[in-house]
């Protein structure tokens, strides 16, 4: 493993604040980017011991979410930007996948090896672009939960370290105020 351990008290607040969305992925975090500094200031015992990190896919989807940052924050983010991480507000970090070829854009499924994506369930073939069911195709939740989860204990997390070095980053960046 990694050596971290990550323990979260409360998780139902966090949880719902982050799925007040129908659309779930790109648009359960610009919900919760909208909405959390208002949340934050909910807190009474503060400073928060620790940075909340935002982990998104650097594609397309994060569009919604880049448009927020600059808005709201103040933040500009590209595709092709090579940050470790952003810091957003007090402990809200962001992280993107690492920046692939270039346009730089990758999403969490290109850091698996291609046995595990070109897996076939129920002759329906994976694609990361489907977020339900479709015909012949089958999208991220089967895979995490039919290709990842089963098979976690046998796959090959290595390509993955990059990645973890990065939250690893807004983890050392965090100090409490």
């Amino acid at each position: 493993g990694s050596g971290l351990t990550f323990r979260c008290k409360n998780r139902r607040k966090w949880v719902n604040l982050a799925c007040n969305s129908t659309t779930g992925g790109s648009g359960a975090i610009k919900n919760l980017l909208l909405d959390y500094e208002d949340y934050l200031s909910s807190f009474k015992k503060r400073p928060i011991p620790n940075p909340v990190i935002i982990l998104i896919d650097n594609d397309k989807g994060a569009a919604p979410i880049f448009a927020v940052l600059k808005e709201k924050f103040g933040i500009t983010i590209k595709l092709s930007d090579k940050s470790d991480f952003y810091k957003i507000f007090e402990n809200l970090y962001l992280v993107k996948t690492m920046e692939l070829g270039k346009s730089g854009v990758s999403c969490i499924e290109d850091f698996y090896d291609d046995s595990l994506l070109k897996t076939v369930i129920g002759g329906k073939k994976f694609n990361p672009q489907k977020a339900h069911d479709a015909p012949g195709e089958y999208g991220k939740v089967i895979f995490a939960n039919n290709v990842i989860g089963p098979n976690i204990g046998k796959i090959d997390f290595s390509k993955f370290q990059p990645l973890l070095n990065r939250i690893i980053a807004a983890i050392n960046d965090y100090k409490k105020p």
